[in-house]
């Protein structure tokens, strides 16, 4: 009898563990479409990590799109400007050779 309930207590326990691995990757996959959908429409990515901080909260939010300037800048791109001004300083060595 005692062989049957730990059978079956492990049975529950692997069920339990696949729906939540299962729960998980379907959780991703939303995200990832969600991911793909504000880049295909131009948000910033601190907007998306706004966005799904307020989502999560249960806030109000809305994500709106980047102007076509604003979406050259490396600052609306989520980076510092340091880190735009070192990716220009690669291309510039990168012409002179």
């Amino acid at each position: 009898m005692k062989l049957l309930l730990d059978t079956v207590f492990e049975i529950q326990r692997f069920t339990w563990t696949e729906e939540k691995k299962q729960a998980a990757a379907d959780v991703l996959f939303q995200y990832s479409k969600f991911a793909m959908a504000c880049i295909g429409n131009q948000v910033r990515p601190c907007d998306m990590r706004l966005h799904l901080m307020k989502e999560i909260s249960g806030l109000p939010t809305s994500l709106k799109r980047v102007s076509s300037q604003a979406a050259a800048s490396p600052d609306s791109m989520g980076e510092s400007s340091s880190s735009g001004t070192a990716r220009l300083d690669k291309k510039a060595d990168k012409a002179d050779k």
